[in-house]
């Protein structure tokens, strides 16, 4: 008798691979997995963008990647579940051979994403498949997968992808403890955007606190929630990231998206009270040719928040960069040709106010 894993090999689709040079996350989108079973499918409207109808125990989701390196990694599901629904027993299969057990539980709607981490695995360099194999239904559905998401767990890797901000991070809480911030404020954060921003030229009423750390990823904003963030307790978070994630090369916008719904869902689930206001990755000088790519990050960033209006907010301070002919306006940037300078900070401040107040 054919194996799951062997039939599903009949389905097979072009790997994802995992760059060797950096130890990158591993993005499995739902959009991209293989489905067996008569129900199951993606669901590509703008407020699912989902692996959705799991109506039937016997579907079952896959997708094939690549590790250029033997190394552990945390697998971590961006899920959803409806009232009613909690409870299917379902194994997260690795290789046909490792398992990773998982009981779903209640999200409070099948599109309100939330993320969990269901474990570690450790694999050799090579090709490899992620299986979700349900085993009970006892709701509606199954549940709805938006992205499984493999980040190395070892400590070469580790090193490698999470440590070179961890002296910026320890600065920014060393200058805490000596000027406690204010707490159920406004937080910025992201990358060097909001690091470099004159906040309290710009905001000089309002309780603002800086959070940015330049280099960084939106991932990274994720990574480092719980230190910088959280513990504020903020009414607001203003969010600038992205940009540096769409000059890595081989990343997407699709994976750019994924990222920031993953931080858009942890803020949701620590900070429920709080309002999330996303700015687009700008048009610079020296990233024109990244534009396109930018673009249609930042449209699926705005879906994501158009999806949580309650949560989330997009405020297009993208547009008022550009020219007619849709370059971006130099007066707008420094001599870097990339970081915004005090006017284009200005033109920010005045879109952002009406938000704050």
């Amino acid at each position: 008798m054919r194996s799951l894993f062997a039939c599903l090999l009949l389905l097979s689709v072009p790997a994802l691979r995992a760059s060797a040079e950096d130890a990158a996350p591993i993005s499995l989108h739902s959009s991209k997995a293989k489905v067996t079973g008569t129900m199951l499918r993606y669901e590509p409207e703008p407020h699912k963008n989902t692996l959705g109808y799991w109506t039937k125990v016997e579907d079952t989701a896959s997708w094939e990647f690549e590790t250029a390196q033997a190394g552990s990694w945390t697998v971590t599901m961006l899920h959803g579940c409806g009232n009613g629904s909690g409870g299917a027993e379902v194994d997260i299969v690795l290789d046909d051979k490792t398992k990773l057990p998982f009981t779903v539980k209640e999200t409070g709607g099948f599109q309100n994403f939330v993320p969990v981490e269901l474990g570690a695995v450790t694999l050799p360099a090579g090709a490899h498949r992620l299986a979700i194999v349900p085993r009970t239904k006892p709701g509606v559905a199954v549940m709805d997968v938006r992205e499984i998401t493999l980040k190395p767990a070892d400590a070469a890797a580790k090193k490698t992808a999470a440590k070179p901000w961890e002296k910026e991070i320890n600065e920014i809480l060393a200058r805490d403890a000596k000027e406690p911030p204010a707490v159920g404020g406004i937080v910025f954060a992201g990358s060097s955007s909001i690091r470099l921003w004159p906040l309290k030229d710009g905001f000089p009423d309002l309780p603002v606190v800086n959070r940015g750390f330049g280099g960084s990823c939106i991932a990274d904003s994720t990574e480092y929630a719980d230190r910088l963030i959280f513990p504020l307790k903020p009414r607001i978070v203003v969010f600038y990231a992205g940009d540096n994630d769409s000059a890595r090369k081989g990343w997407t916008a699709e994976k750019i998206g994924a990222d920031f719904q993953e931080f858009a869902a942890l803020l949701r689930k620590e900070l429920p009270g709080a309002k999330l206001i996303c700015l687009p990755i700008k048009p610079s000088l020296q990233r024109i040719r990244l534009r396109p790519m930018q673009a249609e990050a930042n449209r699926l960033m705005a879906e994501e928040c158009a999806r949580h209006p309650e949560s989330a907010a997009y405020l297009d301070t993208a547009t008022p960069m550009l020219l007619p002919d849709g370059t971006p306006r130099p007066e707008l940037f420094r001599k870097d040709g990339l970081h915004v300078n005090e006017a284009g900070y200005a033109i920010w401040n005045k879109l952002l106010r009406p938000l704050l107040k």
